[in-house]
């Protein structure tokens, strides 16, 4: 075993790594959004040979981590990806697919108990606890997503459209921050591009960084609504400690909203928990990129995790801002929490 394809598919990008354990070097690369139940397999087939054309052509094990995984979607994914990956000439029984979830756990706390909260267009939390494991959310934009960056751009749409009806009392920019970002003439223009997209929730979404800027610079609604998204944040970790039956885990925060707007969620999701704890949790950040932390879980799964593949990643792979295909060693001295795993 000398080459491991770990690939992360998002909706939003992407990403995929071939960490080559014999030369000690690891490759990465980028593409475009994939969800196989909503593409067809012609176009799976096209995005997924792109990402992976600059890899190589042949890969000994593959971990693949991607959304909603159901089990009832599990026979479909399967077959899609051991069809795929046959002609690398990876053996049916080391290709190892699961939700991305996992991969995000895996990618904080490194195989560790404790709590992982997603905050990045939508959210998720997942729990473990030796060999418990718990889901709090992950309802999608229609039905849940609470604490994410769609979740504040929506409710600061819905406000900046309330302060035009004269249903939001309390004085706020967020009409007049709405009509710039949209460059909209008229109140109604702000909806054509929302509902003229057939999936709206990446453009609702990017109108939460206005609303947390707005927040920060004291506008009341603004400020009320990154207040009640933040505590929804806590509020989920602290559910999964419940349901784990130990309040006493290690809690990770990962995603892209939580990054842009750290500074203003961290307290506020911190003060929550220490009134639902009784102390105040050290929340801890990403440590390996998503498409890394792929490759570890299926090497985990299949008993092949070893020191040399593990600190080679901590290595080389290590997460940062700029998460960019050439950026694998910008944060030098990161701290990787005390990781126990093998």
């Amino acid at each position: 075993m000398t080459l491991i394809l770990g690939i992360d598919l998002g909706g939003t990008k992407s990403r995929a790594v071939l960490i080559d354990t014999e030369s000690e070097t690891l490759k990465f690369s980028q593409g475009k959004s994939f969800y196989l139940p909503l593409t067809s397999q012609e176009k799976a087939n096209e995005i997924l040979e792109k990402l992976i054309s600059e890899l190589g052509n042949k890969f000994d094990i593959v971990g693949v981590s991607s959304a909603s995984i159901l089990e009832e979607l599990k026979d479909f994914f399967e077959l899609f990806f051991k069809t795929f990956f046959a002609r690398y000439g990876t053996e049916e029984d080391k290709i190892i697919i699961f939700e991305d979830i996992f991969a995000a756990h895996v990618s904080a706390l490194l195989f560790d108990n404790g709590i992982v909260y997603i905050a990045g267009t939508g959210s998720n939390t997942l729990g473990i606890w030796n060999d418990k494991i718990v889901r709090v959310g992950g309802w999608g934009h229609l039905l849940g997503d609470e604490g994410s960056a769609f979740s504040i751009g929506r409710r600061g749409l819905i406000a900046a459209l309330q302060v035009y009806d004269g249903r939001e009392e309390e004085e706020t920019m967020l009409l007049d921050e709405a009509l710039k970002f949209f460059k909209a003439k008229s109140v109604e223009m702000i909806l054509i591009p929302i509902y003229s997209k057939p999936n709206p929730k990446s453009i609702i979404a990017s109108f939460a960084p206005i609303v947390i800027d707005l927040a920060k610079k004291g506008d009341k609604v603004a400020k009320r609504i990154v207040e009640e998204e933040a505590n929804e944040i806590a509020k989920s970790i602290y559910t999964a400690m419940k349901r784990l039956g130990n309040t006493n885990l290690r809690v990770a925060i990962i995603g892209g909203l939580w990054e842009n707007a750290k500074d203003i969620l961290e307290p506020i999701v911190k003060g929550k928990l220490k009134e639902l704890i009784g102390v105040e949790p050290q929340i801890e950040g990403q440590k390996i990129k998503t498409e890394c932390a792929a490759a570890l879980y299926a090497l985990k799964k299949l008993n092949m995790l070893n020191e040399h593949v593990l600190n080679l990643v901590l290595e080389k792979c290590r997460y940062c801002l700029l998460y960019t295909s050439d950026a694998a060693d910008e944060l030098d001295g990161v701290d990787l929490g005390g990781r126990r795993i093998i």
